[in-house]
């Protein structure tokens, strides 16, 4: 199950000519990917259970064998959030995020299939 904020996301993505799918979680991301890898995966850095965005790239990644681009969105701008998405390589965004500033992180890219992660 999605969040309406995925869904919201997806329709945002899909009006920039990107596809997108939407996994809620882990597990689902997992699928999608062994499915049809994304040319970025982007994710929300808390998610339940106590999975993060860095736990959810670390699979993904293992999962597909590519070393494709990364993105995490979250509102905790503690230090700690830098060196986490550093640790994986990943372009760290924060909340409230404007359309444009995913645009560009997503042109730089060079995204035209995506998928997002989170349960939030």
């Amino acid at each position: 199950m999605t969040s309406n904020i995925c869904e919201a996301m997806q329709q945002l993505l899909a009006s920039w000519s990107c596809a997108c799918r939407c996994a809620g979680n882990l597990r689902g991301a997992l699928v999608y990917a062994k499915e049809a890898p994304p040319n970025v995966l982007h994710t929300a850095f808390r998610m339940r259970d106590g999975v993060t965005g860095r736990d959810v790239i670390r699979a993904v990644r293992a999962a597909v064998g590519g070393n494709l681009p990364r993105i995490i969105v979250t509102g905790d701008t503690a230090p700690e959030r830098l060196r986490d998405a550093s640790e994986v390589d990943a372009v760290l965004l924060h909340k409230p995020l404007p359309a444009a500033q995913l645009r560009a992180a997503l042109s730089a890219c060079s995204a035209r299939s995506s998928m997002i992660v989170g349960d939030r």
